[in-house]
């Protein structure tokens, strides 16, 4: 079991769900050829931040083109004050050479038009 349900939230606990107790991820994937199951895209892909839609493929495109990012995914996480507030998941590129640095600060995009004027700020 993921876990039991969502506090105090009784309608979302059960949207969340299948009947027989299956957590619905939003995850949408496909088994390839070899029997490996490849996750496609989200159900959901839209996170909504004090009532304003951001989309997290427009953030990861963004984040993306920064040379130091490998690969970038975005979530929503929860947020008592703005409903959900988007999480960069972030792997940096490697060093081509032990004399390169990678970078020890986080990277972050402080605006971009689906974000509003929201200025992204570090979490965890």
């Amino acid at each position: 079991m993921v876990f039991a349900g969502y506090h105090n939230l009784p309608d979302a606990t059960a949207a969340a769900f299948t009947p027989d107790r299956y957590f619905r991820t939003g995850d949408l994937s496909r088994l390839d050829d070899d029997g490996f199951l490849l996750i496609t895209r989200r159900l959901k892909d839209l996170i909504i931040v004090s009532g304003e839609k951001a989309h997290p493929r427009e953030i990861e495109e963004v984040l993306a083109r920064h040379p130091a990012i490998a690969e970038v995914a975005v979530i929503g996480r929860r947020d008592d004050s703005r409903g959900e507030v988007p999480v960069a998941l972030v792997v940096l590129q490697r060093a081509s050479s032990p004399s390169t640095p990678t970078p020890s600060a986080p990277i972050a995009a402080t605006k971009t038009s689906s974000l509003g004027n929201t200025p992204a700020r570090s979490c965890c």
